[in-house]
This record gives C-alpha cells, sequence and structure tokens, in this order.
C-alpha cells in the first residue's frame, strides 16, 4: 500500500526544481517563436487551408493535436468524424438521424468540419472552454452553432437539449471531481435515451508502464500532473493534465449514471477508448 501511494504523488506532484522553470522557459521561446514564424508563412502562401478546407492557425491547432503540423491536424480530424460514425453503427445508430448534437470540449471545431455535409434537420452545436478556439470557429465555421463554457458546470443549454453528444479527448484530462460534475452535466442536457459517446485513455495508453499500470489496477483512474504555470506551451488551465481510467472503473462507475451500451478498445483514431453511452 505504502509503495502505491508514493507513486500516485509521484504523477500527481509536478516538478518544484528552479532550474526546470529555465528549462521550460527556454522551450516555450522557442515554441512561441516557431508558432509565430510558422503563422506568417502560411499567412503570406496563403496556405493555413487545406483541401479547400478552412483550418485554425497554428497555436489553435496544437492545442487540440499536440502539434503544429497542417496535414495532420486535418487526417486526424477525419478520421475521428469517420469513427464517430462507425462507432454509432456498431449500436444501430446513425449520425444524421440525430437532431441536435453537440461537440463537447470541441476545440476549433476540427471533427465537426467533417460533418457539414449533414441534412437540414441535423443541427450542430459546439463548446469549449477556449474563447480564441471558439472565436474562429464562429468566424470560420458557420454552419454549426457555437459557445463557450466555465471549467465546472453549468452550461447555458437547457435540460434534455440534445440527442447526441460526443466528447472527444475531454476525459482524458480532467480530474475526478470534474469528471463526475460533467458527467452530471452531460446528463442534464441529453435527452432521455440520447446516446452520447466519450473518449478515454484506456489500457493501451499505459500498459507499458508499470507503475501506472499498478495505480489503476487498485482504483481504476489516475490523474497526472505535467507542465503547469506560464511556460504551459498549450496556453490552457493549469487543471488540463493527463488522465487514465481501467475499463472496470467506467463499467462500475460510469454505469451508475448512464447505461453502458459499447465500449470499443482503441475506438477513437485507433488510440482512445470509446465509450458509448445511453441516458436512461
Amino acid at each position: 500500500m505504502k509503495a502505491t501511494v508514493n507513486l500516485t504523488e509521484k504523477f500527481k506532484r509536478p516538478l518544484r526544481n528552479p532550474y526546470n522553470y529555465l528549462v521550460f522557459g527556454a522551450k516555450y521561446l522557442v515554441f512561441r517563436a516557431k508558432v509565430l514564424r510558422l503563422g506568417l508563412e502560411e499567412w503570406k502562401s496563403k496556405s493555413n487551408s487545406a483541401d479547400s478546407l478552412p483550418v485554425p492557425p497554428p497555436l489553435l491547432r496544437f492545442r487540440v493535436h499536440g502539434a503544429l503540423d497542417l496535414g495532420s491536424y486535418l487526417q486526424i480530424g477525419r478520421t475521428c468524424a469517420q469513427d464517430i460514425k462507425d462507432l454509432l453503427s456498431t449500436v444501430g445508430k446513425d449520425l444524421y438521424s440525430f437532431n441536435q448534437i453537440l461537440d463537447f470540449g470541441c476545440g476549433s471545431g476540427r471533427v465537426m468540419l467533417f460533418f457539414n455535409d449533414r441534412p437540414d434537420s441535423c443541427h450542430l452545436h459546439g463548446t469549449d472552454i477556449d474563447k480564441q478556439a471558439i472565436y474562429w470557429a464562429k468566424k470560420h465555421l458557420r454552419f454549426a452553432s457555437w459557445s463557450t463554457n466555465n471549467p465546472l458546470p453549468p452550461t447555458a443549454y437547457a435540460d434534455h437539449t440534445f440527442d447526441f453528444i460526443y466528447a472527444i479527448s475531454v476525459f482524458t484530462h480532467i480530474n475526478e471531481k470534474m469528471q463526475f460534475a460533467w458527467l452530471n452535466e452531460l446528463k442534464r442536457i441529453s435527452k432521455p435515451d440520447g446516446t452520447l459517446i466519450l473518449t478515454v485513455h484506456g489500457e493501451n495508453t499505459y500498459a507499458k508502464s508499470k507503475e501506472k499500470k499498478a495505480i489503476i489496477s487498485e482504483k481504476g483512474f489516475l490523474y497526472t500532473v505535467g507542465q503547469t504555470g506560464m511556460f504551459k506551451l498549450d496556453g490552457l488551465p493549469d487543471f488540463y493534465q493527463t488522465t487514465f481510467h481501467s475499463r472496470a472503473y467506467i463499467e462500475d462507475r460510469w454505469s451508475k449514471l448512464f447505461k453502458i451500451i459499447g465500449y470499443v478498445e482503441r475506438g477513437l483514431a485507433a488510440y482512445q477508448d470509446a465509450v458509448i453511452l445511453l441516458n436512461r
């Protein structure tokens, strides 16, 4: 038990060595210079659009993609969009049969970009804590409705608004208390018998780490803290870190709020696990 506690603290506590601040500061300055240079190059060449699709500037891409590359940003967005459709088909549902769809934690609309062929009966909505991303989406992706939300509920949506909600790589970044706050909020704004697809970092993402595997085997949940403070590269709040779940944890804890109708390991971009839920 003592070893497990120490391991847990290791993953929760960021390093406080002054040397690290110098290292992080240098990396931050190099990163920001690269962002500015790439943004200028794209503006000059008018190449910040590929396949005639609008794409956000480099920093907004990095916040959802973890990289500045434009091509892979679009490729992953297209893959995730198709995966959402395929996951729904495994439970006998079609994306465009839904009337009100919410992308929770939408970023700049990387996935929703590939739903722009939806019928008029299908209304798309996106919400995120990133005001810059939402501002860009409102300006460039006008086929959907966009809004910002606070780090904690509630959202501005009325009870039972959406018949389908998906959240890609949201519950992979928040702590346990925030997790249940948002699960309850998604339950509130989801219609009775509404469908949800939420992704998590499953065993595929931590199996090679004996330390992480030991903690998750015991607790089912691990929230790890990496970089924080003014030199955090993505510019997102400090609470936005990295979270891991076991399937057993999901089936035990999440089933108290939703009916789990599917669990697909590596179901999203062949990496994150996809949990398919029904609002009972």
